[in-house]
């Protein structure tokens, strides 16, 4: 005698919620990030994505990189001032190299 059997497959699917807003995403689809500052789980919402901390582009939001960073937008209001004093020091070692560059090419 031949019976059917119905096998029912259970997955496990981890559920991340986001520390911001608390929404829940199945990490199967990867809307949940972690934040480059706090290492909060963050959802694709409440997430600015940027280049690089450690690139020029981090004072341009929403890059358009293959690995881009996600920083929360709680970090990111709370960095203005920081922001201010990168693009300042950026600005500063972009002279002094410059003039750097000028004294080696005069020398004989």
């Amino acid at each position: 005698m031949r019976t059917k059997k119905n096998i029912i497959e259970t997955k496990i699917i981890d559920v991340i919620t986001c520390d911001i807003c608390g929404k829940n995403s199945h990490y199967i689809y990867n809307n949940i990030k972690k934040c480059e500052i706090c290492q909060k789980d963050v959802c694709y919402d409440c997430a600015i994505k940027i280049d690089s901390l450690y690139d020029s582009n981090l004072l341009k939001p929403n890059c358009f990189s293959d690995y881009p960073e996600f920083i929360c937008k709680k970090c990111w209001d709370k960095g203005k001032d920081v922001k201010e004093q990168i693009e300042i020091l950026k600005e500063n070692f972009d002279k002094k190299l410059n003039d750097f560059i000028e004294n080696w090419k005069k020398i004989k």
